[in-house]
Formats: structure tokens, sequence, C-alpha cells
């Protein structure tokens, strides 16, 4: 198992506001080279809901520059602009195109996100949060 790096973003563009999440791709032969691309989804809940909704969908994005770990600022072509709202890191424990599962740990959530491909809707990541506030 790999400890991967991860960031979240908010991205804002004319169509509304989603979240991008970012992790370094552990099916990769290097996952930390410096052009290594990064596996990339958009979702909707930032981090600090997901202790509460009990799952949420991922779509799957094409991969995206390890550049975007870091990055905040305009997206090229007029896409937007991102700004970081969470990072951390993910430990893979299973990690296919079918299904992933992933012990996270960023700001505002620490946990398993249990991801599986669910056709037509894309992937349905489930949550289950280290710990509960009351």
């Amino acid at each position: 198992m790999h400890t991967l790096a991860t960031a979240i973003l908010e991205h804002t563009t004319d169509q509304g506001v989603h979240h991008d999440w970012l992790i370094e791709d552990p099916s990769l032969a290097n996952p930390y080279a410096p052009d290594a691309r990064l596996w990339t989804a958009r979702f909707i809940p930032p981090p600090t809901h997901w202790p509460g909704l009990g799952c949420f969908e991922l779509e799957v994005l094409p991969p995206h520059r390890r550049a975007y770990l870091t990055y905040q600022g305009p997206v090229r072509a007029n896409r937007g602009r991102v700004r970081r709202v969470a990072s951390g890191l993910v430990v893979a424990e299973l990690w296919s195109a079918g299904r992933m599962r992933l012990f996270v740990r960023v700001d505002g959530f620490e946990g398993i996100i249990d991801t599986q491909l669910e056709q037509p809707l894309g992937h349905l990541a489930r949550v289950e949060p280290a710990f509960q506030a009351d």
C-alpha cells in the first residue's frame, strides 16, 4: 500500500461550483514522479460535509497535472478558478477502475471512502468517518 498525496480544489466556473479531488495514482510505475498525472474526480459536497452524507457521487475525469496538488488561481482557457480547500494523504487499500477503498486524512475529514462504479451514475462514494461528532 502506498501513502499518496491528495488535494481537493473548489472549482468555480460559469456553470457553478464543484470540487475536484486529485490523488497521486498508485497504478503508475512511479506515482511520485514530477511528470506523473493525478487521478481526478469531480464531486459536489466539500469534505467537511462527508461524515453526515453516507454517500455521494464522483465523476471520474481525465488525469490532471501534478501541479494542481498545490496550484490555486485561474484555469486555462477560461475554465474558471480553483482554490484548495483541503489537502492531506490517502492510503489505497484497493485501487482499480471499478472500485477503490481509500483511507483518507484531509482537512475536515478522516475515514474510509469506498467507491464503486455504478452505471449510469459513475462512481458512488460510500463514507465511513473515523469518528462522528455528537
